[in-house]
């Protein structure tokens, strides 16, 4: 008997649950426990600066094959573009005042590497090699580790790139889990490390061309809409919402994308799965709109790590800083603003207005035990299924993580329709 899907959550890997089962010609209703879309990749308007913010910057890399399938899917190629149109990224240490362009290119085999030009000043090609050891690491090693935590190669190329994809200080986070991800790199032929961003802003690639796509193929869309509590025995036969209850047909299927820590879900969990929570600090800064920066630029040396612009408009990415994320919002500013007046030249200009937003909650801490014990998407309940980007998609907890997961659950309803 083909039912419905109904599919909990309109974050990404929801959306992408819904847009594929959605294809596929099965009748889904999407619910979303907030008044819009996105999750933690979503936009809005903030009254304070008079501009449409993104909730939190994200990058996608050339090996994120999910992400880019999605926007395919939604006839949005086109609203993701390639870091400074050739997808390498800029750097600037603002302790040193250096700035140089990492330049990986297309193909296996990562000849970049052996030319100093194209790599980080001062580092030597054995300090990438000697990266493949997390392709191979033990589940229960952290990445420094397995990577040694000195030199100029840790500084200007692994600790940065580990702690924006792992969102977990490199001695906590796991070395299989990013192993995973740089193998998924390095096969990647059109350039796994080459970086694109939003055109515009993540509502307009990632979210509004979803929902458009949705409401056209008649999937049934209710926002405000938190879920209480799940129902049944064997299998799930009611969905208890904060206003209304939703009865389910034999045939139907339920996919729940809700955060880990959810209460709705935590008795499907299994005992084993504990995971604690990893911040990101996301300041938006406003500028001359006449100034002209590269769309994303990496900050090392100080405590800002990345930087992404939008004409009048810089906005600065701090992940799994704990101690940072305590801090009063205004601290938070200027102690970041130090950093962007020095990767920016922008001399004594004062902190200008801005808008910060902490996310104290936006993955979990991604160590080895965290690895062991993800659950996968199927639970105890035949028609129940698990999706977000913190179940065991064998990646870390990515945009692309998120989207693998939903597609995957898309699938396994369609399995058992």
């Amino acid at each position: 008997m083909i039912g419905t899907i109904h599919v909990i959550g309109a974050g990404i890997a929801g959306l992408a649950c819904a847009v594929s089962a959605t294809k596929a010609g099965q009748k889904v209703v999407l619910y979303e426990a907030t008044k819009h879309a996105g999750g933690r990749c979503r936009s809005f308007f903030d009254t304070q600066l008079g501009k449409t913010l993104d909730n939190g910057s994200h990058a996608v890399l050339g090996a994120n094959p999910n992400v880019f399938e999605y926007l395919k899917l939604l006839g949005a190629d086109n609203e993701l573009v390639a870091v400074e149109k050739t997808g390498c990224i800029p750097f600037v240490d603002v302790e040193t005042g250096e700035q140089w362009t990492l330049k990986p290119d297309d193909g296996l085999i990562p000849k970049w590497i052996f030319d100093e030009t194209r790599r980080a000043p001062g580092t030597r090609s054995l300090d990438y090699i000697r990266g493949l050891r997390l392709i191979v690491a033990g589940g229960q090693q952290t990445v420094s580790s397995v990577i040694p935590d000195v030199g100029t190669g840790w500084d200007r190329f692994w600790e940065p790139l580990s702690t924006a994809i792992m969102n977990t200080n490199a001695n906590q986070a796991s070395a299989r889990l990013l192993g995973q991800a740089l193998w998924q790199a390095i096969k990647t032929w059109s350039g796994g490390l080459k970086s694109y961003v939003p055109r515009q802003s993540l509502d307009q690639t990632f979210i509004a061309p979803a929902l458009t796509y949705l409401k056209k193929s008649n999937a049934a869309i209710h926002f405000d809409s938190p879920l209480a509590s799940i129902h049944g025995d064997e299998r799930v036969t009611e969905l208890q919402f904060r206003a209304n209850t939703v009865s389910l047909s034999p045939g139907d299927t339920v996919v729940a994308t809700l955060p880990p820590w959810s209460s709705a879900i935590g008795h499907l969990l299994p005992n084993a799965f504990d995971p604690r929570p990893s911040p990101i600090i996301n300041v938006h800064y406003e500028i001359d709109p006449n100034l002209e920066y590269p769309a994303m630029m990496a900050v090392i040396g100080g405590t800002a790590q990345w930087a992404f612009t939008r004409p009048g408009l810089i906005s600065v990415t701090v992940s799994a800083d704990q101690d940072l994320a305590r801090l009063d919002h205004l601290d938070i500013a200027g102690r970041l603003w130090q950093d962007i007046k020095t990767a920016f030249a922008l001399g004594e200009t004062p902190l200008p207005r801005h808008r910060v937003i902490v996310e104290r909650r936006a993955t979990p801490i991604q160590d080895p035990t965290f690895a062991s014990n993800r659950p996968g998407p199927q639970t105890s309940m035949p028609n129940l299924l698990l999706a977000g980007d913190w179940t065991d998609t064998g990646l870390p907890c990515t945009l692309e993580s998120a989207v693998k997961s939903g597609f995957k659950a898309a699938e396994l309803a369609r399995s058992q329709a």
